[in-house]
């Protein structure tokens, strides 16, 4: 299965992974399936090729490891530029919400 990490905790360990083919989440502990981590661990954004397999709290990934990209998979959805053609190529009446803009908004108190 390939996917993408869309979290990751190199002191624990663990990160989420978004599943390509699933289109679901899949947690990676090495710790408990007694794997030793890459090294320098998982960033946000990177490709990885993973085994799936079932566990009482859902999909869990196993033997992770990094697949290295020409161009990376996560930067054009964040380069200001990407966005704007997105938003252009949008059909009417779509509602885009760049997560940017969304996170910068003020909470109430």
């Amino acid at each position: 299965m390939f996917g993408v990490i869309i979290w990751s905790d190199p002191a624990a360990s663990s990160a989420v992974i978004w599943c390509e083919e699933k289109s679901s989440l899949a947690y990676y502990d090495a710790q408990r399936f007694n794997q030793t981590p890459p090294r320098g661990f998982f960033d946000t954004g990177d490709f990885v090729e993973f085994d799936l397999v079932t566990a009482d709290s859902g999909w869990m990934a196993v033997n992770a490891r990094t697949i290295v990209l020409s161009k990376p998979v996560v930067n054009s959805l964040t380069d200001p530029a990407t966005l704007g053609k997105i938003s252009e190529d949008a059909p009417q009446g779509a509602q885009i919400i760049r997560l940017s803009d969304h996170a910068l908004r003020k909470r109430p108190a």
